[in-house]
């Protein structure tokens, strides 16, 4: 992830990092292979990506973004296809008109 805002930046292209959103694929099945909820380790991966988005070194080319949707289930459920980790075309459009002004 950090590899491709860095060649955007290196062409002068400022970038927006988003967090990983919650699905239903992480609470269907809640463990990694090393035994850690799936939801913590987007939470991690998020935690770093955000850290790394406000360092000096990119803060002015890169801005990090809260995902829309902070959890899976009733009513965000309708924004998601029937596998639970896709959007619908709801969910694509709410989520684009949700981050329209970051853009």
């Amino acid at each position: 992830i950090v590899q491709l805002h860095e060649i955007a930046h290196e062409e002068g292209v400022p970038t927006l990092a988003l967090s990983i959103p919650p699905s239903q694929f992480q609470s269907k099945y809640p463990q990694s292979s090393k035994s850690q909820s799936l939801g913590a380790v987007a939470a991690e991966v998020d935690r770093r990506l955000e850290e790394w988005c406000r360092s000096d070194e990119h803060s002015s080319w890169v801005k990090f973004v809260p995902f829309p949707i902070e959890e899976w289930g009733q009513p965000t459920s309708v924004l998601f296809s029937p596998d639970g980790l896709h959007f619908s075309a709801d969910g694509y459009r709410f989520v684009g008109e949700a981050l329209a002004p970051a853009v």
